[in-house]
Protein backbone atom coordinates (compact mmCIF):
# COMPACT_ATOMS: atom_id res chain seq x y z
CA UNK A 1 0.00 0.00 0.00
CA UNK A 2 0.93 3.68 -0.43
CA UNK A 3 2.27 5.37 3.02
CA UNK A 4 4.59 7.59 4.08
CA UNK A 5 6.77 7.73 7.89
CA UNK A 6 6.51 11.18 8.50
CA UNK A 7 8.23 12.46 12.07
CA UNK A 8 7.51 16.11 12.92
CA UNK A 9 9.52 17.65 16.19
CA UNK A 10 11.04 20.75 17.05
CA UNK A 11 13.87 22.41 19.15
CA UNK A 12 11.38 24.16 21.91
CA UNK A 13 10.00 20.56 22.50
CA UNK A 14 12.85 19.21 24.29
CA UNK A 15 12.26 15.81 22.65
CA UNK A 16 14.32 15.37 19.88
CA UNK A 17 16.88 13.48 22.02
CA UNK A 18 14.63 11.17 22.38
CA UNK A 19 12.68 11.12 18.76
CA UNK A 20 16.32 10.69 17.75
CA UNK A 21 16.85 7.34 19.90
CA UNK A 22 13.51 5.79 18.33
CA UNK A 23 14.83 6.48 14.77
CA UNK A 24 17.82 4.85 15.72
CA UNK A 25 16.03 1.78 17.38
CA UNK A 26 13.71 1.62 14.52
CA UNK A 27 15.85 0.17 12.49
CA UNK A 28 14.58 1.87 9.15
CA UNK A 29 17.30 3.21 7.03
CA UNK A 30 16.99 7.22 6.87
CA UNK A 31 15.73 6.99 3.23
CA UNK A 32 12.63 5.56 4.99
CA UNK A 33 11.14 8.50 6.74
CA UNK A 34 11.23 12.04 6.82
CA UNK A 35 11.44 14.77 9.42
CA UNK A 36 10.33 17.82 10.23
CA UNK A 37 12.23 20.38 12.12
CA UNK A 38 12.05 23.27 13.68
CA UNK A 39 13.89 26.29 15.46
CA UNK A 40 13.03 29.68 17.06
CA UNK A 41 12.67 32.56 15.05
CA UNK A 42 13.84 36.05 15.71
CA UNK A 43 17.72 34.23 16.08
CA UNK A 44 20.68 36.11 15.12
CA UNK A 45 22.75 34.42 12.10
CA UNK A 46 25.42 32.48 14.61
CA UNK A 47 22.42 31.74 16.83
CA UNK A 48 20.33 30.44 14.20
CA UNK A 49 23.22 27.78 13.15
CA UNK A 50 23.85 26.74 16.32
CA UNK A 51 20.19 25.87 16.54
CA UNK A 52 20.19 24.25 13.51
CA UNK A 53 23.46 22.17 14.88
CA UNK A 54 21.92 21.27 18.09
CA UNK A 55 18.63 19.75 16.30
CA UNK A 56 21.04 17.41 14.42
CA UNK A 57 22.98 16.47 17.06
CA UNK A 58 19.73 16.34 19.15
CA UNK A 59 18.12 13.97 16.29
CA UNK A 60 21.54 11.67 15.86
CA UNK A 61 20.95 12.86 12.02
CA UNK A 62 23.46 14.24 9.51
CA UNK A 63 20.40 16.55 8.03
CA UNK A 64 16.93 16.90 8.70
CA UNK A 65 14.16 16.76 5.17
CA UNK A 66 12.79 20.11 6.23
CA UNK A 67 13.46 22.96 8.56
CA UNK A 68 11.40 25.37 9.66
CA UNK A 69 11.19 28.73 12.06
CA UNK A 70 8.68 27.70 14.41
CA UNK A 71 7.66 31.49 14.84
CA UNK A 72 8.55 34.58 12.53
CA UNK A 73 9.91 36.51 15.69
CA UNK A 74 11.09 35.09 19.35
CA UNK A 75 8.48 33.92 21.61
CA UNK A 76 8.98 36.80 23.65
CA UNK A 77 7.87 38.73 20.48
CA UNK A 78 11.43 40.22 19.56
CA UNK A 79 12.29 40.07 16.01
CA UNK A 80 9.22 40.08 13.48
CA UNK A 81 8.44 42.13 10.59
CA UNK A 82 9.35 45.42 12.66
CA UNK A 83 12.75 44.08 13.03
CA UNK A 84 13.44 43.04 9.49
Amino acid sequence: GMGYRHVDTALIYGNQKGVGAALKRSGLSREEYFVTSKIPGGLNHSATIAALDSCLEDLGLAYVDLMLIHFPSSFDGKGGPKAR
